[in-house]
Order: C-alpha cells, then structure tokens, then sequence
C-alpha cells in the first residue's frame, strides 16, 4: 500500500500493511547537534521550507506531510502594519508566509509571499491589525521561539465583532498556495498533505480573548451563536478553498473547546461542527478534528461531529484520556490519531524508551483498524533525532510487512 491507500484505508477501519504514521512535522528537517529545533524555520525561506518538508518526511518516511503552512484569509478588511527593532517592515507578506497554518491563522491577514524576512531579522517583530470596524489588535512574535504573544484584542465585544464580519466586501480573499503544490509535485500523489484551519468557537476567542468567550454563552447565548454562524462561512469557504488547491486533510484546531462543559459544548460546539464537517467532507477532504488537553468529559459529543479522525487523544499528565479509553468509546466511528507524549521518552529517552512507547500505543489503537500513530501535539524542541528514526524503523520493521 502506498501513504494515500494506507490512511483512507485506517479511515474507513479496513485491513492495512502497516499502520500509518507522522510525526506532526510542522516544521520540517530542521535538526541541530541532532536534535529537534523548530524555531529554525523562521531562518528558512520560503522555499527552503518546502525542503525540509520534503527531507523530513523521507528521512522518516511519514504518511502525512503535516500542517502544510497556508494562511487562512480574513473576511474583515484590514490593513497590516509589521514593525521589528523599532523600524516599519515595509513587506509584511515576507514574514507570515514563513509561518505555519497554527502561528496568526484563524483571521488574520492573507498575505504570503516567496521569502522571510533577511537573516538579520532577529528578535520581535510587533504586528498591528487595524480593522474596518475602528478597532486594532497588536500581537508580538518572538522570531527566536516562533512563540506569539496578543497584546490586545482585536474586538470588545461579541455585537462589535459582529459588525466586523458584517464589512465582508466581496469574496473571501485567497491565500496563496504555492507551498501545497511546490510539495505536490515532489511526492506526487501518494502521499496526503494537510493543512491547518482554526475552528469558529476558537477564532472568536482568538480575537474576542478567551476570558470574553467564555462568559459570552451565559451573556448573550443568541447573539454567540448568530457570530458563530457567520465565522464558520468563513471557515467553509476557507476549508473549500484549501481541498480545491490540493489539501488532502484539515486540522480543524478546535483546543478551546476543550474548556467547555458538555452541555456548552452541545449548545454552541457541536452544531458548527458538524456543520463545517460536513461541508469539508463533502467536497473530499477528511477533517481531523484537534483537541489537544483533557477531552475526557467532550467523547461521546465528539463521535458525533463526523469528523473523520480525532487527535491528538494527550495522554496523562498533559491530558485525562489514554488511548484505550479513547478507542472505546469512539473508535468505532471516528479514527484516531495519536498519542505519543511528546515531552515523554520522544524528548527525554532513548531510542528503545521511544520504541516500547509506540508499540504500547499500538496494542491500544491499531486493533479493529481506525488508528494513525502520531505524536499527541508538536515535537518538542530538542527532541534527539534518533528517537524518532527508531519509532520509524518499528513502522517499517518486518512486524509489519505484508
């Protein structure tokens, strides 16, 4: 089986060679002294990360070319103003192309461009939105770490955020794709490319502040719901135009669920959801849905998203769900991807510590099918190399051979 055959088939809980694998390469073969160091990238130019994409999938051989970076475009004008040291950057498209679709995506600008920023540019950069509706957002991005920091947000209000969606002129703008099709054409069909898309309940909080979101559905649950309705068209026309330029799989980050109760997440979750779900799926994209942290209390909900994979099922002490329990309680309906710990042997052990870690996560996930071995959340960096060539090797060892 080839990567393609070899996820659809886990997917749909069909017989595979082996069990598909990744690593939640987002940043690509950017290794140090033999270690893990994804804040390189931000060193990288445009095209040489789509490189060391290349190079990290066939140096471990992965299924998924994850996180494919591809910005997710605004439906608020705006304009952007970038600053580093002091001094305004005059192409602010040269530093947001090189960041991932997880760094300022939910709604932030659409511009990408082929280059970074000139290998100077080190330290803060200070990005300042100024939208439509009066109101300015500023956010600092540390270059050093990749690390992002809100100094303000962007709306005060669920009603003045709502007016901001309300000055859509015209169509969505498009993001630019030519990573997803640079990265096309060097692995050739067979293997699935991904792209990352924030989910609607999270992108209110990313711009409204986590603290405004969670009282907003005891203040003003119709009105909570009325933006939800109109941020997850922006979602569907965006996860549209991510399949139609050549995204097999969309992340659907959706990490700020994870704070609600069951029942919130009933009320104002579940119904966009299923809703962005369905519309992805049905124009052939598979969705991974990401909640990273204690979901425990969310599973049942979850299986009923239709989604067709869940990651990243964080294990105990980051996380309250091992991959067992997990798997009996959605893994008859929903595909599971995970759970290696990525600050356990992945970062801290050796070799054979990494390899009994992912042979314990296949005896609980690959049974019955519907499972991909992941790691629950990003590397960590300073994760040794050779931990990650050797859960490789296991995948590709003779257990597993047809």
């Amino acid at each position: 089986m080839n990567s393609r055959q070899r996820i659809l088939a886990s997917v749909a809980f069909q017989p595979v060679d082996r069990p598909p694998y990744d690593f939640f390469d987002e940043a690509g073969d950017l290794f140090v002294d033999g270690r893990y160091q994804p804040g390189e990238r931000l060193r990288l130019r445009y095209a040489e990360q789509v490189e060391a994409r290349i190079r990290f999938h066939r140096k471990f051989r992965t299924d998924l070319i994850f996180d494919a970076p591809v910005l997710v475009p605004s439906g608020v004008p705006h304009s952007v103003t970038l600053a580093h040291e002091g001094r305004k950057i005059s192409s602010p498209e040269t530093v947001l192309s090189s960041i991932s679709g997880m760094a300022w995506n939910a709604m932030p600008p659409p511009v990408v461009g082929p280059e970074l920023l000139p290998e100077q540019s080190r330290g803060t950069v200070i990005k300042k939105v100024e939208w439509a509706n009066g109101h300015s957002a500023n956010e600092a991005l540390d270059l050093a770490t990749g690390t992002t920091d809100v100094l303000r947000c962007a709306f005060s209000s669920l009603g003045d955020m709502l007016t901001g969606l309300d000055c859509l002129a015209g169509d969505l703008p498009h993001a630019d794709y030519t990573f997803v099709r640079q990265l096309r054409s060097a692995v050739g069909p067979d293997v699935m490319l991904s792209g990352t898309l924030t989910d609607p309940f999270s992108a209110i909080g990313w711009h409204l502040g986590n603290e405004a979101l969670m009282y907003a559905p005891y203040d003003d649950p119709k009105l909570l719901r009325q933006l939800s309705e109109a941020v997850t068209e922006i979602a569907i026309a965006t996860g549209l135009d991510m399949v139609r330029h050549g995204l097999d799989m969309i992340r659907v980050g959706a990490a700020t669920c994870c704070l609600l109760s069951p029942e919130l997440y009933r009320q104002f979750c579940l119904p966009v959801h299923q809703t962005l779900v369905r519309a992805i799926q049905a124009a052939g994209g598979l969705v991974h849905l990401h909640l990273c942290g204690r979901v425990k209390h969310l599973l049942p909900l979850l299986a009923e998203t239709g989604a067709a994979i869940l990651e990243t099922i964080t294990p105990p002490p980051l996380g309250d769900t091992t991959l067992r329990e997990a798997k009996d309680v959605v893994g008859k309906t929903m595909c599971l991807k995970g759970n290696l710990l990525p600050t356990g042997g992945l970062l801290n052990g050796e070799p054979a510590d990494c390899v009994g870690e992912a042979e314990a996560c296949l005896r609980a996930g690959a049974p019955g099918g519907g499972f991909i071995l992941s790691v629950a959340d990003n590397l960590a960096p300073g994760t040794p190399e050779d931990n990650l060539a050797a859960v490789a090797e296991l995948l590709q060892g003779p257990s597993f051979s047809s």
